[in-house]
């Protein structure tokens, strides 16, 4: 299944995020965080919690996470006071805000050449 919000479409499956079928490069950390958020935006995902799905049997300092979670706001174009996607539940955690739609996978799709983020056509 793949998770449509804004102009973004996240598919877990192929490991892709793409702005207006632009693929998006994400680290496979920042993906598989992004993919976390969106997959439960039902609940405000603490930091322990991020931790030990990124990280199982690891330990990893909290920046990290923090880095993290930085790099995939960016890649959303989640920018300022009020974030549209994912904004910090102070003192508890991280949720998915943004209005996702599900769609079932689809029969393989022409894809479109990769662009480096500085080209990235999205905004918030």
């Amino acid at each position: 299944m793949r998770y449509v919000f804004g102009d973004y479409t996240l598919d877990p499956r192929r490991r892709e995020l793409r702005c207006r079928d632009a693929l998006i490069h994400l680290r496979p950390k920042v993906f598989d965080l992004l993919a976390y958020l969106v997959e439960h935006r039902d609940h405000v995902a603490t930091k322990d919690e991020l931790l030990a799905h990124l990280w199982p049997d690891q330990y990893v300092r909290e920046a990290t996470l923090t880095a993290c979670i930085k790099l995939a706001r960016q890649s959303l174009a989640d920018r300022g006071r009020h974030r549209w996607c994912i904004p910090m539940r102070h003192g508890r955690g991280y949720r998915c805000v943004a209005e996702v739609r599900v769609q079932p996978d689809t029969p393989s799709v022409a894809v479109s050449s990769p662009i480096s983020p500085s080209a990235w056509p999205c905004t918030a």
